[in-house]
Order: C-alpha cells, then structure tokens, then sequence
C-alpha cells in the first residue's frame, strides 16, 4: 500500500500537478490518522474486555470468599451460643439444680472458650494490588471497601484484642480453682462427670456467679455485633449478584 501512495506522489510531482499533489497529501494524512483512530479503538476495546473479565473474576473470588466468612461466622456464632449455654449449666449448678452430668466436658469446654475471626481476604488484596478502581461501579467499589476497612476491624477486635471478651485469660484458672474439686476423671484423666453439690462459701459463690454473668454478658455483646456484621455481609453479596447479573447481559 505505502508503494503505492509513493508511486502516485511520485508522478504528481513530475507532471508539477502541486494543488492536487496537496489535496492527496492530505488527504493520505487523514487516511494514516483515521487508520490510527481504528487501531487505537480496537485497542481500547480490546484492554475493556480483558479488564471486564479481571473484575467478573475478581468480584466472583470476592463473593465466595464472603460465603466462607459467613460458615465461619457461624461456627463462631455457635460457639458463643455453646458459651452461654455453658454458663446457664454452671448456674444451675451453683444453684444445686440438677444437670446432665455426662454433659459436664460439653460445658467446661465452651464455658471459657475464645474464638479468632478468619477473614478470607486474598481477592480483596488482589483488588487492591490491581488498583480499586477495577471496580467500575462507584458504589459497589464503596461498598466493598467499607465492609473489608471498616465493618471487619472491629469485630476482629472484639474476637481478638478487647480485654473482656478474652474468655480463656481472664476467667478459665479462677474458674477451674472453684469448680476443680466437683470434676471426676476416669483412669486416662478425662473428664467424665461431676460430684455435686457445689459447697462454697458466700464470697466464692458470688465470685462464681459474677464470673459467670461476666462471660454471657460479652458473648451475647459479641453475638449482636455478629449480627450486624452478618447483614453488611448479605448486603455485599447481593450487591456483587446483582452487578455480575447486569454484566452478562
């Protein structure tokens, strides 16, 4: 092609055909930019598709990774739950009340009990490395980040770093120092059933008893910001399904 436009400027030239030698000049100008604008565009095209593809990739790893933080919240959410439980047996316990005492490990088990909340957050870090604005949905890309920097930090916290919620470190030796000597254990040292009744004297028993109020009140605080938690997290979800819904059209 480029042979030919020469050819034809060539024998302009030589016939001193200048104005028609200009308009074709120009006219090739026009012909090389447009060409230009073509291979640009498709171009363009062609990097939208590729990006279109990374975020459907990157926003369907987001979304099974929630599905993952949601089994693991719950399993936290259960043990909390077990936590309470544990603390409504040993009540009745100290009460005198019967209890199931083939249940006594159950209940010594999750009585103090703390839990780690793991965050599956690989595709948010892969997000973040590719930059943000991958996420062409200004509002989805809010709503991403806000769950990932503000609405997990601070139930990690509380899991993890709040002094009171610390279950195991503030409670379990003061507790197994009132309770030790009801415990039975069988010929391999494993906890097996209970001597009751509990005798303490008044000071230990509302030592216990405060101990034990102390433990349901933050897990049941725990439990209502899993709550809140678990909403923002359904929210997210359904805002990822509705966005990866509207791209396959």
């Amino acid at each position: 092609m480029a042979r030919i436009f020469n050819t034809i400027r060539q024998r302009l030239l030589k016939e001193n055909r200048l104005t028609r030698y200009l308009v074709y000049a120009v006219g090739e100008i026009v012909l090389v930019v447009i060409g230009i604008m073509i291979a640009l565009q498709l171009n363009t095209r062609k990097e939208d598709r590729k990006s279109a593809v990374i975020e459907r990739n990157i926003l369907e790893e987001i979304r099974n990774g929630l599905d993952k933080d949601l089994s693991d919240i719950e399993h936290n959410r259960k043990g909390h739950t077990n936590g309470i439980r544990s603390c409504t047996y040993w009540n009745d316990v100290l009460q005198g009340q019967e209890v199931n005492r083939d249940s006594v490990t159950f209940y010594y088990w999750y009585l103090t009990r703390n839990f780690t909340l793991a965050q599956n957050t690989a595709s948010y870090e892969s997000l973040k490395s590719r930059g943000l604005e991958l996420i062409t949905n200004d509002e989805l890309r809010l709503h991403i980040t806000t769950l990932y920097e503000v609405e997990y930090v601070p139930m990690k916290n509380l899991e993890e770093n709040y002094q009171e919620t610390q279950f195991h470190d503030n409670y379990f030796n003061a507790i197994n120092r009132i309770i030790s000597p009801i415990l039975v254990f069988d010929g391999q040292g494993e906890l097996v059933s209970l001597k009751t009744p509990l005798v303490l004297d008044e000071k230990t028993r509302s030592e216990l008893r405060g101990y034990l109020w102390r433990i349901s009140c933050n897990r049941k605080h725990v439990l209502q910001n899993y709550d809140t938690l678990v909403d923002q997290i359904q929210k997210l979800r359904a805002h990822i399904d509705q966005e990866l819904a509207r791209n396959a059209m």
